[in-house]
């Protein structure tokens, strides 16, 4: 099954920065981080970086708090594939 088209990147506005980062006091392991830090927030996103599918997130709006909305672009992205074919000057291949 493909990654979908586009979709949301969060599932509500975006954070102040600094929310995620390690050193909360409601995070103990690694388990606590993703289950009550990234649960919510990243569920769209997660997948993608557990599968290592392509995506992009762009901005697409922003919200009344001054934070941008995102959009989450994966198939299309795969599909148009604009680097299929090329290969940097300095490579180990060349």
């Amino acid at each position: 099954m493909r990654p979908a088209t586009s979709g949301p990147t969060l599932t509500r506005p975006a954070e102040p920065h600094g929310n995620y980062h390690l050193g909360r006091a409601d995070v103990a392991t690694m388990e606590d981080y993703v289950e009550k830090v990234l649960a919510v927030p990243a569920q769209f996103t997660v997948p993608h970086n557990i599968l290592g599918t392509p995506a992009l997130t762009l901005p697409l709006a922003m919200h009344s708090t001054g934070l941008p909305i995102g959009i989450q672009l994966g198939a299309a992205l795969e599909q148009a594939m604009p680097w299929a074919g090329l290969v940097p000057p300095l490579h180990v291949s060349r």
